[in-house]
């Protein structure tokens, strides 16, 4: 068995098979797309351990448990690190979608209102279970992190029901 290699990035691995015939198989290596793949792959890892900087964040969400339609729904996100204490002067931003189902996108931006609590307000399209997918920024790092959470079209005999709540 004998190896060449050419100038266009081929190996040809040449087989003896018997005394007068040559058998050769071409292995094409492609070096510019493993170029291509290395450079991917290295932004994917910059950008996955830029994202994972705020590990220390822990974000609970707080909804109702019922809306009316055409009202605003209130969605209450408590932002602490993992002490315990309050984040404050973060940026808290969500995107709410139905799971399971494609309606769209509604964006939040949340307001600081203290004690490491944001708070925003959202118009909800209809009843059912719901994922706030939740950015944090803060001290030049970003946390993102997924909530679910399910409500009801408030009546009579819902009005009672409290808050979700999921840390």
């Amino acid at each position: 068995m004998k190896l060449v290699r050419s100038k266009s990035a081929q190996i040809i691995v040449q087989l003896r098979v018997e005394p007068h015939q040559n058998m050769s198989i071409k292995i094409t290596e492609r070096l510019d797309n493993m170029k291509i793949i290395a450079v991917i792959l290295s932004f994917i890892l910059i950008f996955i351990s830029g994202c994972g900087s705020s590990k220390n964040v822990t974000v609970e969400l707080s909804t109702p448990k019922t809306f009316t339609p055409g009202k605003s729904f209130d969605v209450l996100i408590k932002v602490v690190d993992t002490l315990g204490n309050p984040i404050k002067g973060a940026k808290v931003m969500a995107n709410l979608t139905m799971k399971n189902m494609d309606h769209g996108t509604i964006p939040m931006v949340a307001e600081e209102i203290g004690d490491g609590e944001y708070i925003g307000t959202v118009s909800l399209s209809m009843n059912g279970d719901w994922v706030a997918s939740i950015r944090v920024k803060h001290d030049g790092g970003t946390f993102e992190v997924e909530k679910e959470f399910s409500v009801e079209v408030k009546t009579v005999e819902n009005d009672h029901k409290g808050t979700n709540g999921n840390a």
